[in-house]
């Protein structure tokens, strides 16, 4: 199996600063599939 390696990841912003994932990922109700998403 290959090795996994750390990665990281930009969060797109609008020019007028506006997160569009972030706001979704904070309006999600359910707590254990944001924790799932966060995990990913």
């Amino acid at each position: 199996m290959p090795e996994a390696y750390p990665r990281e990841i930009e969060i797109y912003e609008t020019p007028d600063g506006f997160r569009p994932f972030s706001e979704w990922l904070e309006s999600l109700r359910d707590i254990k599939a944001r924790a799932k998403i966060r995990a990913r």
